[in-house]
């Protein structure tokens, strides 16, 4: 469980608590129960608890696939020939890792240089130490022209 409290507003003296869960715990009354007793115990007058769900399974899935990109985008940023100017991914709906690049989708040579680049990625996905992290997840990999484009 994580739980965390900032300020509602900057002229507010409101205290927003926001208590992150999994998804499959049952006793969420009493969580907020206990929170509550707790700030009132200890003289917060003026606070609201909000509660969020956590599906543990694609938080476990982001922390691998975090790691996944921050592996393989080392090894393309060091090196100027490959491109790439920056990294993004997501694990919804499915994992995507995202490599962003300085090609212009107009350049004659994108589309070949999108194909190429997945090539790379997805030879170092197939490695051992990473098939480790990949789990046998299914992901996408989008490799993207410096105007937002998809060049693969």
């Amino acid at each position: 469980m994580h739980h965390g409290y900032g300020y509602k507003s900057p002229n507010s003296k409101e205290i927003r608590f926001t208590i992150s869960i999994p998804d499959s715990e049952k006793r969420v009354d009493l969580i907020e129960k206990t929170y509550n007793e707790i700030l009132t115990s200890r003289d917060f007058r003026s606070y609201t608890i909000e509660i969020e769900r956590v599906d543990m399974t694609k938080k476990e899935q982001e922390g691998r696939w975090s790691e996944i990109l921050h592996i393989v985008g080392e090894e393309l940023l060091g090196k100027k020939e490959y491109k790439i100017t920056g990294l993004a991914f997501s694990v919804y709906p499915t994992p995507e890792i995202i490599f962003k690049s300085s090609v212009k989708s107009t350049d004659p040579e994108a589309k070949e240089y999108g194909e190429q680049m997945e090539k790379i990625i997805e030879k170092s996905l197939q490695s051992e130490d990473m098939q480790a992290k990949v789990k046998g997840d299914e992901y996408i990999i989008t490799i993207r022209s410096k105007d937002k484009k998809k060049l693969n």
